[in-house]
């Protein structure tokens, strides 16, 4: 079967909660991006864990590399295997993790533990591959040819093809059918596929293991062993399961990963991922006791009181699911699942207006012109540009006392409206576009280009940062902002406004705010992350 991706498995012991991620250089690309990675938030524990990853396979991957967490006050973090795994194979490192990947100079390596460090203000651990990894990765991109018993394929065509055979001499020729011809032709062809060697190791759709050749033993078990093996492996399988996603996914619409995806009304498409907190999120599974509630509080009113020494403003608040602007178009599976009508966004907004502090939610303008308009992407978890929009002005209004942004009208831009029939969900189901889907995915262009932001290279912030420079700017000030991919649609609107904005894609990090010296820090990050700010 043709390789769809590469999954990268950590196993690991990281005692603190953190998130790691897994970057990637494809061939062509020189610099280490957000928009070239995987990542994962880690939730603190003394085991073992298995941190799974993914990476796409469409070009040659030279290097990888493994950050290995942003939180500075973890302790040391126990890696015992590295692997990397497609349908068409597996690479383990165990033993040989270092011979393969070398820690920065943030980390250090005793045996399989690694301590990681601070180093002139700055906290950036990870390890790196050498460009031999490269080679090996290739192997996995291409889909290999299966080794089996081919003398047992071969005495199953040769009576297969016997039995054709005899029935075909046995029947008149006037009364042959070109039907039975057909269907006899359907049923031995897996089985030539199979001995031909056009047949590839299987993609393990099941989430189960694929039965393997069983050893001969007892007599009496090994036909049924047999039988299971053959029920698995048999040839052209890995196609006709494909096949039938295709059928499900166009015909149906039905998903065939239900438990990454599922189909709402209206060719809305949602995500639904068991293992990411969206699933808490949008059921409402994820709300806290009032004691965490306080210490959530406490922390966010400790950051606002450290930065104020030092004459910095902080701004903190979160931008909305998907689900909870678009909760009519959910499918039933999913809005059963809902559990109360109080959200955790409810009580923390509930909460902080207690306590006369700022938390900013601009839910309420987007679920009114959700309404009439298109505000978040049919086949992808984020909102589009005119959601962004929306949402960029009850921020500017939201935070006005603080920052005394005007946000710009909307008649300032040329918006150019692009058909698309993708999306990160689409990708998650397995499917590059559904039939009779489509969208429209609008874009903003600023008209006066005198008064635009350039993005520009700064080697001092983590990969997948984002830093423009507006000096037309009319804040002359400089701003750090702590978000996860939810904010890269705002960063075209936000950064019209001040002179120098830094866009890390991380938690609250005072290292960073330490080296930049910023006069604005804001925490944002989509409503199912909030608890990770």
């Amino acid at each position: 079967m043709e390789p769809t991706k590469i999954l990268v498995e950590v196993k690991a012991n990281v005692p603190k909660d953190d998130i790691f991620y897994v970057y990637y250089l494809q061939e062509g690309i020189k610099n280490w991006s957000d928009d070239n990675s995987s990542y994962l938030r880690i939730k603190g524990s003394n085991e073992i864990q298995n941190l799974h990853f993914t990476i796409p396979i469409g070009k040659k991957i030279n290097r990888i590399r493994v950050d290995i967490g942003a939180n500075k006050k973890q302790l040391p973090i126990k890696i015992e295997t590295i692997s990397f795994s497609s349908e068409t194979g597996k690479i383990i490192l165990t033993d040989r993790i270092d011979s393969i990947f070398k820690p920065n100079i943030y980390t250090v390596k005793d045996k399989n533990t690694y301590f990681t460090k601070e180093k002139d203000g700055r906290y950036d651990p990870f390890l790196v591959s050498d460009v031999n990894l490269g080679s090996r990765l290739d192997k996995l991109r291409f889909p290999a040819r299966m080794i089996a018993d081919k003398w047992v394929y071969l005495f199953s065509l040769v009576l297969t093809l016997a039995i054709i055979l005899t029935l075909l001499y046995s029947i008149q020729p006037a009364r042959a059918s070109y039907f039975s011809i057909l269907f006899l032709t359907i049923i031995v062809s897996p089985l030539f596929v199979q001995f031909a060697g056009i047949q590839f190791e299987q993609s393990n759709l099941e989430k189960r293991e694929l039965s393997k050749w069983p050893s001969m033993g007892s007599l009496i078990e090994f036909p049924k062993k047999f039988e299971t093996y053959y029920n698995d492996n048999f040839g052209l399988r890995p196609q006709m399961i494909a096949l039938a996603g295709q059928i499900k996914t166009n015909i149906f619409r039905s998903s065939p990963k239900p438990e990454l995806a599922q189909f709402g009304h209206d060719n809305f498409l949602f995500y639904n991922a068991l293992e990411d907190e969206v699933y808490a999120s949008y059921t409402n599974n994820n709300r806290i006791s009032a004691n965490d509630l306080a210490s959530y509080y406490r922390m966010f009113r400790a950051r606002k009181d450290s930065l104020a020494k030092k004459n910095i403003k902080y701004i903190k608040g979160f931008w909305p699911n998907k689900h909870t602007i678009y909760k009519g178009k959910l499918p039933a599976s999913m809005t059963k699942q809902i559990v109360g009508t109080k959200s955790l966004a409810d009580q923390i907004i509930t909460y902080f207006n207690t306590k006369e502090e700022q938390f900013f939610d601009v839910r309420k303008p987007l679920l009114e012109q959700a309404k009439d308009k298109l505000l978040y992407r049919k086949f992808d978890t984020h909102w589009n540009s005119d959601g962004a929009y929306i949402g960029y002005k009850a921020f500017c209004e939201q935070t006005s006392s603080i920052l005394g942004l005007t946000p710009f009208h909307k008649d300032k831009f040329n918006i150019i409206y692009k058909n698309v029939r993708s999306g990160d969900l689409t990708k998650q189901m397995g499917v590059d576009q559904i039939w009779g889907y489509n969208e429209l995915m609008p874009k903003y262009n600023l008209k006066d280009e005198d008064f635009n932001f350039a993005v520009i290279p700064d080697s001092r912030f983590p990969p997948g940062s984002i830093v423009t420079r507006n000096p037309k700017a009319s804040k002359n000030m400089r701003v750090l902002i702590f978000r996860d991919s939810f904010t890269t649609q705002l960063v075209q609107f936000i950064s019209l406004h001040f002179t120098e904005v830094v866009y890390v894609n991380e938690i609250y990090n005072e290292n960073l705010i330490d080296l930049y010296k910023p006069q604005v820090v804001i925490s944002c990050r989509v409503e199912r992350y909030m608890l990770t700010m």
